[in-house]
C-alpha cells in the first residue's frame, strides 16, 4: 500500500516506510483489520488536496481522498478600543468560528 500526494506527486509512505522529508507524515498499520491510515501531525492549510492509498495489485487500484484544512477564527464581539468608566462592569466575548470541535484552552 502506497500514499501519495497528487498535487506534487509526492510519494509519502510505501508499506510501514516513510520517503516524505516532511517528518509530520506518516502510516498506520493495523494488520488485522487490514487497515492503512496516513497519518498528517500537525496538518496545514497548505496540506490541502487531492491524496492516493493506491494497492499493489494487478492492475493497481487507488482510493482518492480531498483533504480540506478548516481553519477557525477567533473574533471578539467588541469595538477595537472600548473605554469605560473606573469601577463599571465589563463584558468581553470570544466568538469561535469554523471550529469543528471546541478548543481546550481559551487565553484572555
Amino acid at each position: 500500500v502506497s500514499w501519495f500526494r497528487r498535487k506534487d506527486y509526492q510519494l509519502l509512505t510505501v508499506g510501514l516506510s516513510t520517503y516524505s522529508s516532511d517528518d509530520r507524515f506518516l502510516v498506520e498499520h493495523t494488520r488485522h483489520l487490514g487497515n492503512w491510515a496516513l497519518r498528517i501531525k500537525n496538518a496545514r492549510k497548505e496540506d490541502e488536496g487531492l491524496y492516493e492509498c493506491q494497492i499493489s495489485t494487478h492492475p493497481p487500484q487507488s482510493i482518492f481522498i480531498e483533504l480540506r484544512i478548516v481553519e477557525a477564527v477567533a473574533e471578539i464581539l467588541e469595538a477595537p478600543d472600548l473605554h469605560i468608566d473606573e469601577g463599571s462592569t465589563l463584558r468581553l466575548e470570544c466568538k469561535l468560528k469554523r471550529a469543528t470541535e471546541s478548543p481546550l484552552y481559551v487565553f484572555w
